[in-house]
């Protein structure tokens, strides 16, 4: 793409972009924290972190409802279905994965 000017090429800052670089984040936090576990966080809050350590969580929320303080509502509704659905159904998952596995074949 070839760009006119320099403005052409100034970060976009739209609230819409910013809930879509969230969404990219979250995955990439995810994917970072299932590598190489999660970063220590020291008793430091979001915004106290660097970005690079900032949690999966951070970001999907404000993916969701845009960044701190944009939609209460919103964020309230994300951190009820995250703590009521989203954590039992990862931990059920976690639980079933670590069952070892019963064979019923007498040959092993």
């Amino acid at each position: 793409m070839f760009h006119q000017s320099l403005k052409e090429l100034e970060p976009d800052t739209s609230p819409a972009n910013q809930m879509a670089m969230d969404a990219a984040m979250a995955i990439w936090a995810a994917a970072r924290d299932t590598s190489f576990g999660q970063i220590p966080r020291d008793g430091r809050t979001d915004e106290e972190q660097v970005v690079e350590s900032r949690t999966a969580e951070h970001f999907a929320v404000n993916a969701y409802a845009g960044c701190p303080g944009v939609d209460i509502a919103r964020r309230r509704k994300f951190w009820l279905w995250y703590l009521h659905e989203a954590v039992p159904e990862a931990y059920t998952n976690y639980v079933a994965r670590r069952q070892p596995t019963i064979s019923h074949d007498p040959a092993k």
